[in-house]
Parts: structure tokens; C-alpha cells; sequence
């Protein structure tokens, strides 16, 4: 990728947080000296995906109580819509140091994303390397498919404390999944209870 002046990704902090699964409160403040990338997933779907991950320690955990702990807000780390509110206020008040993304978004149309990523960090690509295929290099070997088959990936575990293996971290990669797990009135429910905590934000999500 050229590099733009000044910009550099050796010392300069990045931050890339996937801003609904928690692990988020206080990073907001330190934003100002890094470049973070807050990556939000459709609350409906990450419902689904806190389910299957955490099922990894408990097989036995239902999905319903998993739906009524997001719903209730009683979650590791606080109400999801308080991190997606976060990252959503910093993202407008500092567009230079918070990139916030729509997973869903992201599948739609990766390559623009892998540019509007580079032109963040300051990095933009060339004409040359557009001509070459950088974007599409990236994208391929950025690819959900391409990182669940690294053998990385497969082996091992997560940490030495929780001992879920790594694969758990890669399972569709798709987004809509929740149709599959939800009744039209649990998703009408999730829907209503997000619509009205962000609406004065001006942040939505749409599948």
C-alpha cells in the first residue's frame, strides 16, 4: 500500500475492537493518540453468536436464556448498546480516529472496505496496486473462508484459561443466521428494545 506521509503502522497504535462482545469500556477515552476500527454486528446476530460461543464452556445453555440476559442488559461488560453507542459517538465526534463498520456491511462490498480501511490508517493504495489486484489479494486472504482453513486456526486453544479451540471462533461468517434461532417475536422484541435505546443517536442497523 503507499504511504501517505507521516503515516506509519509500525509504532502507531491500532485498536481493532469488535465493539458488541465487550472488552470496550475505557477504550473510547485513550482514542485520541490511536486509530481504532469498531466492527458491530446486527444485535440480532450477535445474539446468536454469544450463544454458540459461550455453549463452547456450557453445551447445555439455552438460547433463550442467552436472548433474555442481552435483552435484560445483564451481560459481561454492560448492555451491548452501550458499546455500540460508544464507538457510535466517537466515530462522529472523531471520523480521523474511530472507523466504525456494519459487519453486514463489510460482506456486502469488502473491496471498499479494505480501501476505506487503507485511507484511514493513511495508507491508501496506488493506482498500481489497484492495477495489480492488492485489493483483491487482500480481500482473498482476508476471507472468512480463507482464515477458518489456516491451520492456525484449527489447532489449539482460544487461551490457556478457557479452553475453547480456536475453531469456535470461525463457524458461518454470515450474516442472518438469527432467522434460523429466533421466533418472529423475539427478533420483533430485540428489534424494538435497540430501536429505542439508540434512536436519539442516529445509529441504525439494517439487514
Amino acid at each position: 500500500m503507499a504511504k501517505a506521509p507521516g503515516a506509519s503502522l509500525g509504532p502507531v497504535p491500532f485498536a481493532d475492537v469488535e465493539a458488541d462482545s465487550g472488552l470496550v469500556s475505557g477504550v473510547p477515552e485513550q482514542l485520541p493518540e490511536e486509530h481504532a476500527d469498531a466492527d458491530l454486528v446486527e444485535p440480532k446476530d450477535m445474539v446468536v453468536s454469544r450463544w454458540h460461543f459461550h455453549r463452547q464452556l456450557h453445551p447445555e445453555l439455552a438460547f433463550a436464556d442467552v436472548f433474555e440476559a442481552v435483552c435484560s442488559g445483564a451481560v459481561a461488560y454492560g448492555p451491548v448498546w452501550d458499546h455500540m453507542l460508544g464507538y457510535w459517538s466517537a466515530s462522529t465526534a472523531r471520523p480521523d480516529s474511530v472507523l466504525f463498520l456494519r459487519y453486514e456491511e463489510l460482506l456486502r462490498d469488502p473491496a471498499e472496505h479494505v480501501r476505506a480501511l487503507a485511507r484511514f490508517v493513511g495508507l491508501p493504495f496506488s493506482g498500481a496496486e489497484e492495477d495489480a489486484g492488492a485489493v483483491h489479494d487482500i480481500v482473498k486472504l482476508c476471507s472468512f473462508g480463507h482464515l477458518k482453513n489456516l491451520e492456525a486456526n484449527k489447532t489449539g486453544h482460544v487461551n490457556p484459561i478457557l479452553q475453547i479451540p480456536r475453531g469456535a471462533l470461525f463457524r458461518k461468517g454470515a450474516a442472518g443466521d438469527w432467522v434460523n434461532h429466533m421466533t418472529p417475536e423475539m427478533a420483533r422484541r430485540l428489534d424494538e428494545i435497540v430501536a429505542d435505546k439508540l434512536h436519539a443517536s442516529g445509529l441504525t442497523f439494517h439487514e
